[in-house]
C-alpha cells in the first residue's frame, strides 16, 4: 500500500545493533535494515525465535539505542522514548488498582492532558474498543481479551503517529485471538494508524497486514518483503478465501527455505 505520491510516515534506514559480550567482543543481532512504511501502512515482522525481531521494534520505538543507522518517523529522528510512539506488548501491562477508565486516563495524564478531558478521551476510545460498559471494572475482572483492548484504547488516546505491538495476542487462546484479531483490523479500517507487528503468527499478520517482512536468522536482516493484497475491510471470511491461504502458505514456504546462522 506505499504511497509513492507522500513522504514516507516511517523510515528506518541502514539499521544494526550490536551487543557487548565482555571479553568475547560483541554479538551482532540486526545487520543493515532498511524500510519506508507509509502513513496508515500496517508491517508485520515474522522470523525464526531469537533472530531480532523485539530489538528491532525496541529501536524503532526509541528504547534502545542503534549501533549504527537511524530511524525518522514524520520527519524527525528518534533519538529515544516519544509521544509520537505507542506501544501494545504482549502483556497487557495494566495498573491493576486502576480501572480499566482510569488506566486509559492515565496515559493522557502523563502528557499533562487536564482530567475532565483525559476523561472524555478516555471514555471516547473505551467506546471504540467496544467496552463503553466496562470503564469502572478493574483488570482482575476483565478477560485477557477485554485487557488487550484496554490496552489498545491507552494507546490509541494519546493520538500517537506509530503503534508498535508486540505479539499483543500469544497469550489468548485461538478463540480469544481472532475474535481480538477481528476487532483489531476493524478498528484499523476505521482509524488507520500506522503500525509494526511483531508476531509468530502466520495468519495474524496475513489478516492485518499491508507488508510482511520476514527476517532471517540472527544476525537479522530483511529475507523478503511480501505484499499482502488481500481487500479492506478484512472481515472473518476472508480466512476461509484460497488467497489468504496461499499468501499463508508462501509465508510458510519462505521461511522454511531461510538459510539456518
Amino acid at each position: 500500500m506505499t504511497n509513492t505520491s507522500t513522504p514516507p510516515e516511517l523510515v528506518v534506514s541502514h539499521l544494526s545493533k550490536s551487543f557487548s559480550t565482555g571479553d568475547r567482543g560483541s554479538l551482532l543481532v540486526l545487520d543493515d535494515i532498511s524500510v519506508t512504511v507509509a502513513a496508515g501502512e500496517v508491517i508485520g515482522v515474522i522470523g525464526p525465535s531469537g533472530c531480532g525481531k523485539s530489538t528491532l521494534l525496541q529501536i524503532i520505538g526509541g528504547l534502545q539505542e542503534p549501533s549504527g543507522g537511524n530511524v525518522s518517523l514524520h520527519g524527525q529522528k528518534i533519538l529515544g522514548p516519544s509521544v509520537l510512539v505507542s506501544y501494545v506488548f504482549q502483556e497487557d501491562s495494566l495498573f491493576p488498582w486502576k480501572s480499566a477508565l482510569a488506566n486509559v486516563m492515565f496515559a493522557l495524564q502523563a502528557l499533562g492532558v487536564p482530567a475532565p478531558t483525559a476523561r472524555e478521551k478516555a471514555e471516547t476510545w473505551l467506546n471504540v474498543v467496544g467496552l463503553t460498559d466496562f470503564g469502572a471494572f478493574y483488570p482482575a475482572q476483565l478477560s485477557g481479551g477485554m485487557k488487550q483492548r484496554v490496552a489498545l484504547a491507552r494507546a490509541l488516546a494519546t493520538d500517537p503517529r506509530l503503534i508498535l505491538m508486540d505479539e499483543p495476542m500469544a497469550a489468548l487462546d485461538s478463540e480469544m485471538r481472532e475474535k481480538l484479531q477481528n476487532e483489531i483490523a476493524s478498528l484499523q479500517h476505521r482509524v488507520g494508524r500506522t503500525t509494526i507487528l511483531v508476531s509468530h503468527s502466520l495468519e495474524e499478520v496475513v489478516f492485518l497486514c499491508h507488508r510482511v517482512l520476514i527476517l532471517s536468522p540472527r544476525p537479522a536482516r530483511i529475507a523478503e518483503v511480501i505484499e499482502i493484497d488481500l481487500p479492506w475491510p478484512r472481515i472473518p471470511e476472508l480466512r476461509l478465501t484460497e488467497r489468504f491461504l496461499n499468501l499463508r502458505g508462501r509465508l510458510w514456504t519462505t521461511l522454511q527455505a531461510i538459510p539456518g546462522p
